[in-house]
């Protein structure tokens, strides 16, 4: 990890969540299926035990995580993804109807500028409008994979006519990845980076994470070379504290 993350993380304070006794809908923008759990799996299941709706959307398909899979197509790897997403926020409480899949090319999410972009930015847009949430948890703006760093700012450029919503930045692979010019926007974000204890979410958050068998377990997808959670990125999530930045 990163020696200044790791100094952010340790002088972490309580996010104030003031908010959360205010709405009554809360949507998460995860850019691959497993995020959701990952980053704020936690804050999900406590929103939904208050009886707090909350809404996903998964902005990419998650099918380059095993390009080469022996057992599955891309078609036939998106919707196992997508069912592993659907079975883990049943865990954490989130029904069918509130998740969204707008199967954006994984690895190739078009950030502003680049050919799509403002079509993910209307798609998302739309929904926004209809569900009006009072809170939004989004990937972290300079989270290393590119992934989430354009679910950011699709995510920013849909909100632009909504400026009383909050937005809480969650942490991926900064953890991990982050090097001194992704974490160095931290110091200069009031706050900077706080945290929600989740202690008593602990076991349900580990279960959806675990619902994401693909990314656990190389032979779901039969590719020798495919992408999984090590127990070493995993044991970022498994603690007692989820990292937010609120924007």
């Amino acid at each position: 990890m990163n020696n200044q993350l790791q100094h952010l993380l340790e002088s972490a304070t309580t996010i104030n969540t003031g908010i959360l006794l205010q709405i009554e809908n809360c949507l998460v923008i995860a850019p691959h299926p497993d995020d959701e759990s990952l980053g704020c799996g936690g804050l999900i299941s406590s929103l939904r035990q208050s009886g707090i709706t909350v809404d996903v959307v998964f902005t990419t398909d998650g099918t380059m995580s095993h390009p080469n899979s022996q057992h599955t197509d891309t078609s036939g790897r998106c919707a196992l993804r997508e069912k592993e997403a659907t079975n883990a926020l049943e865990v954490l409480g989130v029904a069918d109807q509130n998740v969204t899949f707008l199967r954006g090319k994984d690895s190739a999410l078009p950030a502003e500028g680049e050919e799509g972009f403002p079509g993910f930015v209307n798609q998302l847009a739309t929904l926004i409008a209809r569900i009006r949430p009072g809170l939004v948890l989004v990937p972290y703006e300079f989270d290393p994979h590119r992934d989430h760093r354009a679910s950011w700012q699709i995510t920013m450029k849909a909100l632009a006519a909504y400026p009383e919503v909050e937005v809480w930045q969650y942490l991926i692979w900064l953890y991990t990845l982050g090097k001194d010019q992704d974490v160095a926007p931290l110091t200069n974000i009031p706050g900077g980076i706080q945290y929600l204890p989740v202690n008593q979410h602990r076991e349900l958050k580990k279960k959806a994470i675990a619902q994401h068998q693909s990314q656990l377990d190389l032979q779901v997808f039969g590719d020798p070379d495919g992408f999984i959670l090590k127990d070493e990125v995993l044991q970022n999530f498994y603690g007692e504290k989820e990292f937010y930045i609120k924007q």
